[in-house]
């Protein structure tokens, strides 16, 4: 039997496809109805092509945190790969986020295709131009069986060649934390993954969460002196201040371990919002205690006065602002034609110019010094 299913309802999104797919029998084929491809500008696309058992597992990927095996399609190039529905939180939206495997001959490669948000990628740019260890992200016109799915950013996933090849160390281990309210909670194991190695030595993580938690003053510091990357610390602080990032229960962030602590950014897309900025200076009790240190504090406010206050070369902000406009010149056609109701073309032109204010204006309101 064949489940044929019209332009229509594929104009309400992937959601009602894989709806539709699970609720379909077993061994029925699903049918994409040919729809002309539109006007997409620029932006990168993507094709995905599943068989009906793959649609179905996708589906499913959503409860089960399985792949499915696909064919995947970027610039030309086409080769086997697996997808599956990405995250917790995903599960909750009509528009599902995904992650993607491709397997070669030296490594494995992963990325997500988050749903699209214009703030994560912006702060990623300016975690980049800060001399963080980040992903390139872009945007990409997500196709699955020949139809538009909609908007979405690619963004890879930090990986363990990257990072040695960076910091130029091995012997090295990358934990993705989840504060609960990144409050003074514990990311212990109930609330961490371990990405790499692959085993369940969460040692590292626990001694660095104790000694955060416990340390007397003078013992603290000095062991802070020895294990956190000072540099590193700074650099993410100040970005993920001055871009006004909320810490909240449903952004991660990563725990890199070398031969000192690094912390890398992931979730960054509660921020920008000019109504609900957070104070500076760290909201949980890793990144407030280190910032209790006068070195510390000295090394942010120069830092953060270095990169987002004062005039010169060194001051991204402008920096900001061009990228913001790159984006927008990317994206813009693929959200125009965005078919699912998950993306608003006028909330979307709305958006660039609220964060175009807070980019011009976010400087006025850090006090002087940020750390007194």
């Amino acid at each position: 039997m064949v489940a044929a299913i019209n332009g229509n309802i594929l104009k309400r999104g992937f959601f009602l496809i894989l709806v539709l797919c699970i609720t379909a029998g077993c061994g029925e084929v699903i049918c994409f109805s040919p729809v002309p491809c539109p006007d997409l500008g620029p932006i990168t696309r993507i094709h995905v092509s599943l068989s009906p058992a793959s649609l179905k597992k996708l589906y499913n990927s959503v409860a089960e945190d399985d792949y499915a095996p696909c064919l995947y399609e970027e610039d030309g190039r086409r080769i086997k790969a697996y997808i599956k529905v990405r995250g917790f939180t995903s599960r909750i939206y009509p528009k599902k986020s995904f992650t993607v495997k491709i397997s070669t001959e030296n490594r494995t490669i992963r990325y997500c295709l988050e749903s699209f948000n214009i703030e994560n990628r912006l702060v990623f740019f300016a975690y980049k131009k800060a001399g963080l260890c980040v992903p390139e992200t872009k945007g990409a016109a997500l196709f699955v069986n020949g139809e538009y799915i909609g908007c979405y950013t690619k963004i890879p996933i930090y990986n363990e060649d990257d990072l040695e090849a960076w910091y130029g160390e091995s012997d090295t281990q990358l934990f993705k934390c989840h504060f609960g309210n990144m409050g003074f909670d514990l990311p212990l194991h109930y609330r961490s993954e371990k990405c790499f190695p692959d085993d369940s030595d969460f040692t590292t993580l626990d001694r660095l969460v104790y000694n955060v938690a416990h340390m007397g003053d003078e013992e603290w510091n000095a062991w802070m002196d020895e294990y956190i990357d000072k540099d590193d610390f700074i650099r993410y602080m100040v970005v993920h201040d001055f871009c006004a990032v909320r810490d909240t229960s449903i952004q991660n962030f990563y725990i890199y371990h070398h031969d000192t602590v690094s912390i890398l950014p992931w979730d960054n897309g509660i921020s920008m919002n000019p109504d609900n900025i957070p104070a500076v200076g760290g909201h949980n009790i890793l990144t407030g205690r280190i910032l209790e240190n006068t070195e510390m504090k000295t090394r942010y406010n120069a830092m953060l006065e270095l990169l987002f206050i004062q005039a010169g070369e060194s001051n991204i902000t402008d920096d900001m602002t061009d990228e913001l406009e790159r984006i927008y010149a990317e994206i813009d056609r693929a959200v125009y034609h965005e078919p699912t109701y998950y993306i608003d073309y006028s909330d979307f032109i709305n958006k660039k110019n609220r964060l175009m204010t807070f980019l011009s204006e976010r400087s006025a309101s850090i006090p002087d010094p940020p750390l007194p």
